[in-house]
């Protein structure tokens, strides 16, 4: 089994572990300005490496959550690309939606078919799924995931905060 494991700075995971290791997702969420769930979810997006995706029944099933759920959590990411939300696709391999659009030729869609590919993730025109050789993570160890690295999060937006 393939796990990735996304590098934290010392920073970042002393504000954001409590006492016993475990992720204090009240804390993240307070410093990130988003919800809990939210938290969760973009932990596990952020130990998806480039190059792989998930789907949003995989995040879902990690989170004993609705996928449509997830989907929402997604649609709302404020720091997008930066954590990967273009790396979760439909369990069907189809695209799924991004930033809330889910037409083939919306620009947000275009967007995330770029993104992918510049990660090596390519999409067949003709049946819009994903084609090659790819790494599909389809399921989570919760226990073994690291925290969101919170500084690292905010300093990226603050360089870039047009990608988000």
């Amino acid at each position: 089994d393939f796990k990735f494991v996304f590098a934290m700075s010392s920073a970042s995971s002393s504000s954001s572990e409590s006492a016993s290791g475990a992720c204090d997702y009240a804390s993240v969420a307070k410093q990130l300005g988003i919800t809990e769930f939210q938290a969760k979810v973009y932990e596990i997006l952020c130990n998806v490496p480039p190059g792989a995706v998930t789907t949003y029944k995989a995040i879902a099933t990690a989170l004993a959550a609705a996928p449509q759920a997830v989907g929402q959590a997604l649609r709302r990411n404020p720091y997008a690309p930066h954590i990967p939300c273009h790396r979760v696709v439909k369990t069907d391999t189809g695209i799924g939606g991004f930033s809330g659009a889910t037409d083939w030729d919306s620009d947000e869609l275009v967007r995330k078919r770029r993104l992918l590919s510049e990660e090596g993730v390519e999409f067949s025109a003709s049946d819009r799924r994903l084609k090659g050789k790819l790494h599909v993570i389809d399921s989570f160890d919760t226990t073994s995931l690291r925290p969101l690295p919170v500084d690292e999060i905010i300093a990226k937006k603050q360089l870039a905060p047009e990608a988000c």
